[in-house]
């Protein structure tokens, strides 16, 4: 959300033969830290985000025993194996995939659940306050801005908040959970391999910022074209 402040003028007196003059000031949009988007949340929300994180990442640090245990696959079909081992190794191969993918279903459940509850909350109150704080403005404040925009830029900023919080966050936890449990069982099973992959990490992250600052932008633009949009739409 942008913080507009109202510069108050003094405007000459009748007597001094000039007319009042009113000066607009433009809205400065400052970028908010990632941790104040939750200054509205409550003590049980703070339960849920935390019930959130370790879901997300025992989620993401799941998927990397998938591939470590169809690494074990081969190993049951070795020279020398009976048919009644290669049937045995199948079964606990089987009931290890069972357990896993149980485990990654509550962990996702509860990881994703959670954070989308607490965006949705945290939206709700925003929008609350947001509206208290639009009554709340003078008039000149409504002199500086197009008000049609309001209710379009409320809508926009309010569910990007939301997505913010909710979806973007369970998948960030999820990919920190996959990150680090693959590169952990990486170097177990296969250093050489893993430290030439790992090589690759400052380039895929320099590839990854760009493409989160383009994606900034776009959705600036997209928001501000929303925006004009809404305001038309409302003046017919």
């Amino acid at each position: 959300m942008s913080k507009v402040e109202l510069q108050n003028t003094n405007a000459p007196t009748a007597s001094e033969g000039a007319k009042p003059q009113v000066h607009e000031t433009k809205a400065k949009e400052k970028p908010i830290a990632f941790f104040d988007m939750f200054r509205f949340v409550s003590n049980k929300d703070r339960f849920l985000m935390l019930l959130g994180l370790i879901g997300g990442i025992g989620e993401g640090a799941c998927m990397p025993l998938f591939a470590l245990f169809f690494g074990d696959v081969p190993d049951s079909l070795g020279p020398g194996a009976s048919p009644d081992d290669f049937v045995d190794s199948a079964g606990k191969l089987a009931l290890k995939f069972v357990y896993v993918g149980i485990a990654s279903f509550v962990a996702g459940y509860f990881g994703y659940s959670c954070w989308m509850s607490v965006g949705e909350k945290a939206s709700i109150e925003i929008r609350k306050r947001y509206f208290k704080s639009l009554l709340e403005q003078e008039i000149a404040f409504y002199d500086s801005i197009n008000p049609n925009e309001l209710s379009t830029k409320i809508s926009e900023e309010c569910f990007n908040i939301q997505q913010g919080i909710g979806e973007k966050v369970a998948t960030f936890c999820h990919c920190i959970g996959l990150f680090f449990a693959g590169l952990i069982i990486g170097y177990i099973k296969g250093w050489q391999l893993a430290l030439v992959l790992t090589g690759f990490a400052p380039v895929m992250g320099v590839a990854g910022s760009i493409f989160m600052l383009s994606m900034q932008k776009l959705s600036k633009v997209n928001n501000e074209t929303y925006a004009r949009a809404g305001a038309i739409s409302e003046e017919v």
